[in-house]
Order: structure tokens, then sequence, then C-alpha cells
């Protein structure tokens, strides 16, 4: 493993010109969420590649690389670019979810209130009046 380690080209490694391919590859196989160890672990694997490397510990290699070997900036990189990937994979959904407009029909107030929302607006009772958002 750690010759592997020292052969690993690291530019290649951190390289993001692959993104819209993450991007492809996240809807393509239905991952709800990706994370920026996850986006590295991608390009170590196409360096494993390169590298005629084809042993089954490279989640062990990409822990280590993850926890020890990148630098703080790298790593905020690459979480920066999971999180845009993410927000792109989970927009149709997110704007699904904010059109509904049915509300939910309980007897009870608690549950309306939580599903629904609790409307302050001419609501004259003691503990609105005591509200800080009215």
């Amino acid at each position: 493993m750690s010759d592997f380690l020292n052969r690993i080209n690291y530019k290649n490694l951190c390289s993001l010109n692959d993104a819209p391919i993450f991007l492809d590859k996240a809807k393509k196989t239905n991952v709800l969420t990706i994370s920026g160890k996850g986006l590295m672990k991608q390009n170590l694997e196409k360096e494993a590649k390169r590298l005629s490397y084809n042993k089954p510990d490279l989640h062990l290699i990409a822990n280590e690389i993850w926890d020890s070997r990148l630098t703080e900036s790298q790593k905020i990189i690459f979480n920066n670019l999971a999180n845009r990937i993410n927000d792109q994979l989970n927009a149709p959904t997110l704007n699904n979810i904010s059109q509904i407009n049915t509300f939910q029909v309980t007897n009870d107030p608690f549950a309306y209130n939580l599903l629904n929302g609790t409307n302050f607006y001419g609501d004259e009772s003691l503990e609105s009046l005591s509200s800080p958002f009215s």
C-alpha cells in the first residue's frame, strides 16, 4: 500500500476536471448525495487504473489519503464541489416539494400546525401577543 501511495500523482488525484462526469455518473446511478471524499475516491480509482493497481484495498487507501495526505484547503475544494453537485442532483426534488400547497387534514391542532405551519396573523390570543414574531 505504501508503494502505491508513493507512486500516486497527487495532481491527478486532486484534479476537478471531471466534475461534469461526476454529476452524470451520480445521476445515472441514482446517488442521492455525494461527499468530497467520494469525489476524491473516484479520482483515486482512475489513478489506480493508470498505475495498474487492482488490489481491493482502495477504500482503506482513500481513507488514508483523506485523513493524512490532503490539506484542509484540498478537502474544502472537494467538499464544495460535492455540495454543488448535490444541489444540482436535488434541485428537481426540492422544486417539487416547494410547489406542494395541499394542506394536511387532521383533527389534532398540534399535528395540523406541525404539518401545515403556524399562522399568527389575526390571532388575538395571549400567546400570540407575547410572541416576538408578531
